[in-house]
């Protein structure tokens, strides 16, 4: 089953999906994969880090720079943000224990404009998406606008769309759970 948790850039995607991790978490359900939260420290500009949900260490990602700015080393140019080379390898281990324990749900934060274009995490989304690590349920942080796109690189897979916008965290675990019940006893000896 493949989520795509989608709203607009700056919309709070991420927050979202960390409050329903919480509510699966609550609920006895072993959660994996990364989120990246912005998090702003005084005197310097925003910035992002990666947490692995199953144990809750972070690392440093993404910094925005300076419109004059270059990248530092081992750093990559997205737009506005400078993205760490060891931020990309701390979110691919947190994937790699996820699959390796088998938990029933995998965050992947996010799948944009980087990976649509073959870049960031875009071969991990390839394994989890349709590739052999594949979990039961992916949930996808997804900019609205990117939807076609995805839709288009795996047109053999199917994705429910969830809205964040105005949304509670708690019907959609609710939603979600209805229709994770489908897939039956493989959840339930992950469990």
């Amino acid at each position: 089953m493949n989520v795509l948790l989608s709203g607009v850039a700056g919309g709070g995607r991420t927050a979202f999906a960390g409050r329903l991790a919480e509510q699966f978490l609550r609920q006895g359900f072993l959660t994996g994969g990364f989120l990246c939260p912005s998090r702003t420290r005084e005197g310097e500009g925003p910035a992002s880090v990666i947490v692995d949900l199953l144990n809750g260490r972070s690392r440093p990602f993404g910094r925005r720079g300076r419109p004059e700015g270059v990248p530092g080393p081992g750093e990559t140019a997205v737009g506005p943000w400078f993205l760490s080379a060891s931020g990309f390898a701390f979110g691919a281990q947190a994937v790699g224990r996820a699959v390796t324990l088998k938990t029933p749900l995998v965050f992947l934060d996010e799948i944009g404009p980087l990976e649509l274009d073959g870049g960031g995490f875009r071969w991990l989304a390839d394994l989890l998406i349709r590739g052999p690590l594949q979990p039961p349920v992916l949930i996808g942080v997804v900019r609205e606008a990117s939807i076609p796109r995805i839709r288009a690189l795996y047109p053999d897979r199917s994705f429910e769309v969830v809205p964040v916008d105005g949304a509670s965290a708690e019907a959609v675990f609710l939603d979600l759970r209805r229709s994770m019940r489908g897939l039956g006893t493989q959840l339930r000896e992950l469990r």
